[in-house]
């Protein structure tokens, strides 16, 4: 935390103003360079002068998540160089959640209305993923895979982050309660949480994908070896096919699945070499352009659910592929086969 001041350098001055923003030495200012995204907020429901600011690099995957999240538009960046004053009352939703925790801020505590529930269904604990994953989508009647797989693997994947947020608060507030043993036991009980937390969002959005497939009668293979032992998250048709060299690979998908992409995008590259073009399934909204057009350029064709098509450019948007999309593309080849 450090302190800042907002002044007026022309405060005496009869007609003019100069508002300069005055900071300490720091390194997140030192890093920051002209044109860089600075975002400077102040939480409604706090009375006192405590602000959140953000600086992220022009250009690149979390600033555009960022003027997302707060509503600058790139038109306003590159016309005018700076934003207007943003009264934003956003709705937090999945995507929103994943930003904010990607620069460390947690999400509201969840309402724990269904905590008896989990526990009555877990009783010993968090389950495999798997189950929890089931268990998540029994809260989901609204909405069909068969009708609409984007909306339907979104709802999936916020009930399953709202019980499992509500389900950890219950634990971790019982080991906060009986205590720790020592330091280390403190460090092993913090690590098991970030871990758990990691491994369930991606495990999540494989075993919800896999509801859908299954609901559509798509076939595929999950988690199989392929070449260099890779094992590609989903093969379709399957990978039967896959190995029987007469198969035509241009009836062969692969889709990788990462909850966000980073640079780990590159890892599906290596996977399914009979199969030149890959897919990759992520919820990373916002990536920049500089990126998308690597994962042109090495034949990576990018899913996401339709509900964050809009955070991408219209360029973007052109060459992106939704659910649904990809849902008939699998459909089309399995009908050829």
């Amino acid at each position: 935390m450090v302190s800042l001041t907002w002044y007026d350098a022309r405060e005496k001055h009869p007609t003019r103003t100069e508002y300069r923003l005055y900071y300490p030495e720091a390194d997140c200012f030192s890093k920051a360079k002209p044109g860089d995204l600075l975002v400077v907020c102040k939480n409604r429901r706090i009375t006192d002068n405590i602000l959140t600011m953000f600086i992220a690099k022009a250009g690149d995957t979390i600033s555009n998540q960022l003027s997302w999240l707060f509503g600058i538009s790139a038109e306003t960046l590159t016309t005018t160089g700076r934003a207007e004053k943003i009264d934003s009352s956003k709705s937090m939703n999945y995507f929103s959640d994943l930003i904010l925790t990607k620069v460390g801020i947690t999400p509201e505590e969840p309402d724990d209305s269904l905590l008896d529930k989990i526990i009555e269904r877990f009783p010993d604990g968090f389950p495999k993923t798997i189950d929890f994953s089931e268990f998540s989508r029994s809260f989901v009647s609204d909405v069909l895979p068969q009708d609409n797989p984007d909306a339907a693997l979104m709802e999936y994947l916020d009930h399953e982050e709202h019980l499992f947020r509500v389900f950890e608060k219950f634990f971790v507030e019982k080991k906060l309660e009986s205590g720790f043993n020592d330091v280390d036991d403190f460090i092993r009980f913090s690590l098991s949480v970030q871990n758990r937390r990691k491994s369930r969002a991606g495990y999540a959005l494989e075993n919800h994908l896999r509801f859908i497939f299954d609901a559509l009668e798509i076939r595929y293979s999950h988690n199989e070896i392929t070449e260099n032992k890779s094992r590609p998250d989903f093969i379709f048709p399957g990978i039967k096919e896959y190995r029987d060299g007469t198969f035509p690979p241009l009836n062969l998908t692969m889709l990788g699945v990462k909850t966000t992409c980073k640079d780990r995008w590159r890892q599906v590259l290596t996977e399914a070499a009979r199969i030149p073009k890959k897919h990759l399934c992520t919820l990373e909204p916002s990536i920049s352009e500089d990126q998308t057009n690597e994962m042109i350029f090495n034949q990576l064709q990018l899913v996401v659910p339709s509900s964050i098509v809009s955070t991408y450019n219209e360029k973007q948007q052109d060459w992106l592929m939704t659910v649904n999309d990809f849902v008939s593309l699998t459909r089309k080849r399995q009908s050829t086969n």
